[in-house]
Order: structure tokens, then C-alpha cells, then sequence
């Protein structure tokens, strides 16, 4: 049965064109799911220098309902708060451009939004590795294990739908997301999160559903992976400068589990008990990132990760806690 809604998906872009098509191709099918001319996907592009704008405007072509307009600003937040108003849907559907989504995934977020009173809909998010080599199968393997995330919309992979506190790539109420006053643009990055933080204050509910999974492909190589996380790890923290912004613990714990180590090296200077401290509790946490990685090559079937799986963790965690610690001493500066 088709939903009766009118949906908009909007996808904010910059130099996406390893992704961008099978982006697309994974919901063109689903306009039949809608009435007719109830279905529109705005691509709102940054200026990308790649092939990104050439494969949408070829899509563009053969699609009526598919529209390509500019992002002047760049940044996500700006290119979907431009789609958003340009958006003729009662429902917006908000995706990344770095992910597959299942086949009916638009509808059944559409239809668990009225089904269960939410206001956003998400599916889980499962890390998929974009080639073979052994480090892409190692940085989705850690994103996908509750070491390597915690527990989250990654990892929670069973049971019936449940309310959560963020979703990947959700399926929002327009007027949810008009009463919030859309993406704050300051953000360069956590910006979903701190959306989803003001709808739940104005009591919004977000849903998510488990058995809804959501192909999403992560950095290829460990240094890609190391510059992603250093640059997460100071948005967790850093909005705290110019507004109230408050972060889950799973985002936080790395960001203090290194100024922790940081600090007991720095008193451990006047005093050595403070480094004996701080040296065991990294030794404890190196030996922790061994003991998963076995786990880890046990459950995906490949010895390599024994090797790969600690570098990896490492950079998940200490480089991401680093980028906290930095993102905090930065927080502290005047804002411009």
C-alpha cells in the first residue's frame, strides 16, 4: 500500500562521486511507494571538485523529481537547511550521501512515524567496508563493535522499534524540524546531534528500528580514519564555546579518558606515582585493545584483524579523545 505523505529527500554534498550514484540508485525505486508526484530528492552540492555535480545532473536528466541546487556555505548543515526550505514534503527525509539504504526504507520510516506517533524515524547503521583490503574490513569491523562505539544506533541490532536519543539518517516531521528552527549552521560537524538534542527538548520522540539496516561506508585507510576522528573529537566538545551543548557519555569518555593520561603525565613530572598511574592505565587499555581485536578477528572471520584491530581502536579512541581535549582548550578562546 502506498504511504499518502509526500516525502523530500534531502542529501547535502561535496565531492562525493564514489558514492552519490548508488546513493540514488538505492531510493529511486522507492517513488512508487508514494503517491504520484508525492516524491522529490533535493541534492544540495557544496561546489564539489569532483564528478559529484556531473552524476547528479545526469540523474537530474532522467528524473523530474530529482533537483541539484548549490550550497554557496558548503558545510552539511547549510546545504540540508537550504534543501529543507526549498522542500515541498510534509516528511524530510535527511541522508547521507555515504551510505546504501534497504529497499522500502523511506516507507517504513514514513509509515512507523504515524504508526507510532514519532517524530523522527531511523534504521540502524551497519559499517560496510567500500573495497577488500584488510584495514576498510578492520575501521567497519570497530565501527560496528560496542568497543569500538559503545551503544548506539550502530550496535543496537535487535528487538522491536525503540526510542533513542539520534538516528542515521532519519525520516523527520517537516514541521518537527520547522519548530526547532533546522540546523544550526555554526556546526561543522555533530550538527544532527545537536538537532535531535532541541526536538527531544521540545519533546519530540525519535525512533529507531532495528531490523532497518542502513549500508554505511567509513574511511578506507587508517590515516583517512585518523584525521576523521581527530576532527570528531574536537565537534564533540567544541560548540560548548558559543552554546549549551551537551553530549552523551560515549562521546565524551575518550576526550577524558586522554586528558586523564595527559594530566598524570604532566604530574608525574613533580611527582612519579602520578606517572606509574597513567602508564598502567594506558598498559591496561592496550592490553583491553589486543583482548577485543581477538574478538573482533573471531567474529569476522580474519586473522589480520589480530594485527590491524589495536592500531585501529587505538586511533577510534585516543586520537578522537585527543581531538576532545584540543576541541575543549579551544572552546575556551573568544569565538569569533
Amino acid at each position: 500500500m502506498q504511504n499518502t505523505s509526500y516525502i523530500s529527500i534531502v542529501i547535502a554534498t561535496y565531492n562525493e562521486e564514489k558514492h552519490i550514484a548508488s546513493c540514488l540508485e538505492s531510493i529511486l525505486s522507492e517513488e512508487k511507494n508514494f503517491e504520484s508526484g508525492h516524491f522529490e530528492i533535493l541534492v544540495a552540492d557544496g561546489g564539489s571538485t569532483d564528478n559529484t555535480r556531473k552524476t547528479v545532473n545526469e540523474y537530474e536528466k532522467k528524473h523530474k523529481f530529482i533537483h541539484l541546487i548549490h550550497n554557496p556555505k558548503k558545510i552539511q548543515a547549510a546545504g540540508w537547511n537550504i534543501a529543507i526550505r526549498k522542500s515541498k514534503g510534509n516528511l524530510i527525509s535527511i541522508l547521507g550521501a555515504h551510505a546504501q539504504y534497504p529497499k522500502n526504507y523511506l516507507k517504513e520510516c514514513a509509515d512507523a512515524i504515524f504508526e507510532y506517533g514519532a517524530d523522527i524515524v531511523g534504521g540502524r547503521t551497519k559499517a560496510v567496508a567500500a573495497t577488500d583490503t584488510l584495514m576498510n574490513r578492520t575501521i567497519a569491523a570497530v565501527l560496528s563493535h560496542v568497543f569500538g562505539v559503545g551503544s548506539s544506533f550502530r550496535t543496537i541490532d535487535k528487538g522491536p522499534p525503540r526510542e533513542v536519543d539520534t538516528v542515521f539518517s532519519g525520516c523527520y516531521k517537516k514541521s518537527i524540524l520547522e519548530k526547532s528552527g533546522l540546523f544550526d549552521e555554526r556546526f561543522v560537524r555533530s550538527q544532527d546531534i545537536d538537532l535531535t538534542m532541541r526536538i527531544r527538548k521540545l519533546g519530540g520522540k525519535i525512533l529507531l528500528l532495528p531490523h532497518v539496516v542502513i549500508s554505511y561506508f567509513p574511511k578506507k585507510t587508517l590515516l583517512s580514519f585518523a584525521i576523521h576522528n581527530w576532527r570528531d573529537g574536537i565537534w564533540a566538545i567544541y560548540p560548548r564555546g558559543f552554546k549549551a551543548f551537551r553530549l552523551k557519555f560515549r562521546h565524551l569518555a575518550p576526550g577524558a579518558f586522554v586528558g586523564a593520561l595527559l594530566l598524570g603525565f604532566i604530574l608525574g613530572i613533580f611527582w612519579q606515582p602520578f606517572l606509574w598511574l597513567a602508564l598502567s592505565a594506558l598498559a591496561l587499555y592496550l592490553a583491553t585493545t589486543i583482548v577485543m581485536s581477538l574478538h573482533l578477528a573471531y567474529k569476522n572471520k580474519s586473522l589480520g584483524m589480530i594485527l590491524t584491530g589495536p592500531p585501529t581502536f587505538a586511533v577510534r579512541h585516543l586520537v578522537y579523545g585527543a581531538g576532545t581535549v584540543f576541541g575543549y582548550i579551544k572552546s575556551l578562546l573568544p569565538q569569533k
